[in-house]
């Protein structure tokens, strides 16, 4: 091929960047075409091979058309396979068509497949976006296997349908390669035409087209240098040549393989031709015959949506070999937002997915000069599978799958013309950009001084094979004013995991912090020492779901001291759940359930009830004596130890334990049973009820043994209304109808046990850490040392009745008692959406909520009601909602909590909430006014603002402030905050460049500028 190459190719364009394998595969390679052609028909050719469809979900529908065949219709998603005999095909989506004739003897069968498209026969592989083809018919019924089936929506709203009959319709029983052509003047010269030698080979179509109205020139020669000998098209004039490779079946269809669609000045073709054949536009041939082509003069290169300009080129279209000099590509990943630009000095094709390219650079930049760009010395490319200890054996990749790697070697990170980073090599699948550097971000307050945080890709930092469906991440961070931390997570979601099946998914990550400074965490609690310098934490959660509904859990969570969580990592602290370490396994049917639990204490610092191990097995509406009766039960069996939390080390925190933990353990057992009598009275159906349960604590508050009998029995009934007003309509309140719908719901309730709720110690937990964490200072700085019993959580639990249920978590938490719970729930609904689409939207709605206690002075402090709560919201359109709630008591000092707010969003333009919030009772009393605003205010320009104001107390909370600049390079934060609770105030800046698909540090922005995950 060197031989080919004229004299004149010149020295190398200069030193640019590493493009990623998928884009040069999409250039360069006919197997990674991104838009393969179709299939055609030939003569006709029935198999006895069974055709095999599986995929996850789909769904089917048959059909019997006008000219009496019967049509099949199959909808597959998730793991499509498809097998006849040695062909197999796998895809993300598929439709598939099947043709029955009216005497049933043969079936046709035509695909559409799309996402991650394989095609393997013996000895050849072939790789697409998008396909569409014909298998060969077959005298047996195709079989569908899903493993599981999920409710389809209409064939003719499903995207996936929509976009296979349009390509159906669009290109039926063609065989045009789907790349855009020019049609080709009457006038214009023809070239020679050579059939194929066999119809069972591969063939290599060739089609000529001129580059303008102008038509090209071609001389034709003999090539005596070769043999046998070559003939030498010589084309001038601006010329579009398509080589599209096809290859036939058994019946002699063509299968479409790829396209590639090359434009240049001047071109000079060698392969060989007949002699005595005419000249014609279009040319097929034997893949096997040579094939070289040189190309020279504003080269194009299109494949899809991208796009490569060069200089010079040459390629062998029957080694799958090329050169391409002075590169330019113009091109998008797959979930990208901005064009990717790729330059390089030489890209080599080395094999039928095999590159190289040498001094290259990529970059999003529009621009001539980019802001930004990754420099390289060399790329490669390479085709590798799954690891084999990841593979399920019911997974349908269990064979392997291959996929497209980069390999990059001495890489530069340079913005504008400044090194930022140096790597020395770089590896990864080529459908991401695979930098190890992934975040940075800097700050500065005076908790921590100034924050550099970054967060790496340990594949690449290490140059190690990343496992598909693993993220593995580095975390090194540095504070000034408290130390250097450091820290590996990772995430994962796999088909299987050791050889066996399901779905595993999970995720982990640990760090270690050597801290030179105090904690602070709030208004009196600024100045904390930590138990040591050396900090850190262990975090690990596991899930992995078996077939026949059986779950098995797995935590683990560590941290070195108390006050870690809540320092430096806030967020996770007041919204995750608790760090615990457990295994739980639990398996479920429509009516019976059952479950294994095994939790040790890790933190000490945390209340936490160790079960060592714990069972429960449920039963839920069990028909009796015909269906009249309805039984559900609920059993449970453990070995529990309640270990309270212990107090700080450091006397400056406030610490006052919880008064329902003691340190008490034995076995913990109860059984309850419920028969329930289903009955319909007029519109209103009520059922009767009656409850039993037999409970045994080991050890108890006093120290021995005590058992608990409880029974409870009533009547539950609800009774539902509605009225319609089709004639209220407002253009301005977004009306089209309006009704009104209510329901009654009615729970009396009579409850006696045989012990008191202060005789047993409470073994299931009722809060969270964070909860429990602010308790413990609740006594000293809120009451003075003393708790009204109305604030207790117990009491309060008890009066709703939460251990009354069948399967409540807390059975702990049920006192003599009589109550009748009322509850009245309203909806005002409209017909939102256009004619014939229209959809019901709640306009209107409103919760209300009660409680009458007839021995009030034993149950509810002395007032016969209680428990008031309200819950309103009114969306005033799609986007703009009115909200409040309240929550109170009737008695002295009761708690009052009631909240009122607006909340207007708009995806990427902005949203707004405004909301007052009170809490009142028991000597407490704040009013908190809080706003968050964001705005994109330009193309160029967006920014964020929240503040909280204490009304009650006249003092501010807190605000912060965001501004970005959009830039087409970058993206510019700058921002402050102040924390008035902690007395500190920062700021913050940092820089983004624009990679493509990217999620901003913010959610909230990161919506407003739309890069959010895809």
């Amino acid at each position: 091929m060197s031989g080919r190459m004229p004299s004149h190719a010149g020295p190398p364009y200069g030193s640019r960047c590493a493009a990623t394998l998928l884009l040069l595969c999409a250039v360069c390679s006919r197997g990674m075409a991104q838009t393969p052609s179709a299939s055609g028909n030939a003569s006709r050719v029935v198999q006895t091979a069974e055709i095999t469809l599986s995929a996850d979900y789909g769904g089917e529908l048959k059909v019997s058309r006008d000219d009496g065949l019967i049509e099949r219709v199959d909808i597959l998603r998730g793991h499509v396979r498809i097998k006849q005999a040695d062909l197999q095909i796998a895809a993300d989506r598929a439709v598939a068509w099947i043709v029955q004739t009216a005497g049933k003897t043969t079936h046709k069968v035509t695909l559409y497949l799309e996402g991650n498209v394989r095609v393997d026969r013996p000895g050849q592989t072939r790789s697409h976006a998008v396909l569409r083809l014909d298998l060969p018919e077959t005298e047996i019924t195709p079989v569908l296997k899903l493993r599981h089936r999920s409710r389809q929506p209409r064939f003719d709203q499903d995207p996936l349908f929509r976009r296979a009959l349009a390509r159906q319709q669009r290109r039926p029983n063609t065989r045009i390669s789907e790349v855009t052509y020019q049609a080709l003047p009457p006038e214009t010269t023809a070239i020679p035409n050579q059939k194929a030698t066999s119809s069972q080979e591969p063939l290599r179509r060739l089609q000529l087209y001129p580059r303008t109205r102008v038509p090209f020139n071609i001389t034709t020669e003999k090539s005596p240098g070769t043999t046998p000998p070559e003939n030498v098209l010589v084309i001038t004039g601006g010329i579009n040549l398509v080589i599209d490779i096809v290859t036939m079946d058994r019946r002699n269809a063509l299968f479409g393989i790829g396209a590639v669609d090359l434009s240049a000045d001047r071109m000079v073709i060698w392969t060989q031709l007949n002699d005595d054949q005419q000249l014609t536009t279009q040319l097929e041939q034997s893949a096997r015959t040579p094939l070289q082509v040189y190309l020279e003069g504003n080269i194009e290169i299109r494949q899809g949506l991208h796009v490569l300009r060069a200089h010079r080129a040459i390629f062998d279209a029957r080694e799958d070999r090329a050169l391409i000099l002075d590169a330019n590509l113009e091109a998008r990943l797959p979930d990208s937002r901005v064009p990717l630009r790729v330059r390089a000095d030489r890209i080599r094709q080395t094999g039928p997915e095999s590159f190289h390219a040498q001094n290259a650079w990529a970059t999003t930049s529009p621009f001539g000069k980019p802001g930004f760009r990754l420099l390289a010395s060399d790329v490669f490319l390479e085709q590798r599978q799954t690891p084999i200890w990841l593979r399920s054996p019911l997974s349908p990749t269990a064979d392997g799958q291959s996929v497209p790697w980069i390999t990059t070697q001495n890489n530069v990170f340079l913005v504008d013309d400044l090194p930022l980073f140096f790597f020395p090599n770089l590896a990864g699948p080529a459908s991401e950009l695979n930098l190890p550097l992934r975040r940075v971000d800097v700050q500065q307050d005076n908790v921590f001084g100034v924050q550099v945080e970054t967060s790496w890709n340990l594949f690449s930092l290490l140059n190690l094979d990343p496992i598909e469906g693993v993220d593995w991440s580095l975390n090194a961070d540095y504070y000034t004013d408290r130390g250097p931390r450091i820290g590996l997570g990772t995430i994962y979601d796999q088909g299987g995991l050791l050889g066996l099946p399901g779905t595993v998914r999970g995720y982990g990550d640990g760090s270690f912090l050597y801290d030179e400074g105090l904690d602070n965490l709030g208004r009196d609690r600024r100045r904390l020492a930590p138990d040591s310098p050396e900090r850190g934490r262990l975090r690990w959660s596991h899930r992995h779901e078996f077939p026949g509904r059986l779950t098995l859990l797995g935590e683990a969570g560590y941290l070195s001291d108390r006050n870690l969580l809540e320092q430096f990592y806030e967020e996770e602290f007041d919204q995750d759940k608790d760090q615990e370490t457990l295994l739980y396994l639990e398996q479920r049917s429509d009516v019976t359930a059952w479950s294994l639990l095994a939790r040790p204490q890790l933190n000490s610092f945390e209340a936490t009830t160790e079960w060592l191990p714990r069972g429960d097995l449920y039963l839920f509406s069990e028909p009796l004596l015909g269906g009249m009766l309805s039984w559900s039960s609920h059993t449970s069996a453990g070995y529990g130890r309640l270990k309270p939390a212990q107090a700080p080390l450091d006397p400056a925190e406030i610490f006052d334990p919880l008064p329902y933990t003691s340190p008490v353990g034995g076995a913990v057992l109860m059984a309850r049973n419920e028969l329930a009598l289903p009955l319909t009275l007029g519109p209103a159906p009520v059922v009767p009820y009656v409850m039993a349960e037999s409970g045994y604590w080991s050890e108890g508050f006093s120290g021995s043994e005590i058992d608990r009998h409880l029974f409870s029995g009533g009547v539950r009934s609800s009774l539902s209304l509605w009225k319609a007003f089709p004639e209220f309509y407002s253009a301005i309140l977004g009306l089209n109808g309006l009704a009104h719908k209510m329901t009654f719901e009615t729970d009396a309730a009579w409850t006696e046990t045989t012990r008191g709720l202060d005789e047993i110690p409470q073994y299931n937990e009722i809060d969270e850490d964070a909860q429990e964490r602010f308790r413990y200072r609740f006594l000293a700085n809120s009451f003075g040392g003393t708790l009204p019993l109305g604030f207790d959580p117990r009491n309060v639990a008890v009066r709703q009745g939460a251990g009354l249920g069948i399967a409540s978590p807390w059975h702990e938490l049920v006192a003599d008692q009589q109550a009748v719970r009322l509850a009245w729930r309203q909806r005002l609904q409209t017909k939102v959406g256009p004619a014939g689409q229209q959809r019901t939207r709640n306009w209107m709605s409103l919760d209300l909520e009660a409680t009458w206690f007839p021995r009030a002075e034993r149950d509810n402090f002395g007032e016969e009601f209680g428990l008031l709560t309200g819950m309103y919201r009114w969306h005033v359109s799609d986007r703009t909602t009115l909200l409040a709630d309240g929550y109170l008591d009737l008695f002295e000092n009761a708690p009052e909590l009631w909240n009122i707010g607006v909340l207007s969003q708009r995806t990427t333009r902005g949203s707004l909430y405004a909301g007052l919030r009170e809490v009142r009772g028991g000597g407490l009393d704040s009013q908190i006014l809080t706003a968050a605003f964001s705005y994109r205010m330009s193309p160029k320009w967006a920014t964020t603002v929240g503040t909280a104001y204490d009304l009650s107390e006249q003092r501010n909370q807190g605000q912060s402030l965001t501004i970005t600049r959009i830039g087409a390079d970058f993206l510019v934060h700058i921002g402050g905050s102040y924390d008035e609770s902690r007395g500190t105030a920062g700021f913050h800046f940092s820089l983004e460049p624009r990679f493509g698909p990217m999620d901003a540090a913010n959610p909230q922005l990161a919506s407003l500028l739309g890069l959010g995950q895809q």
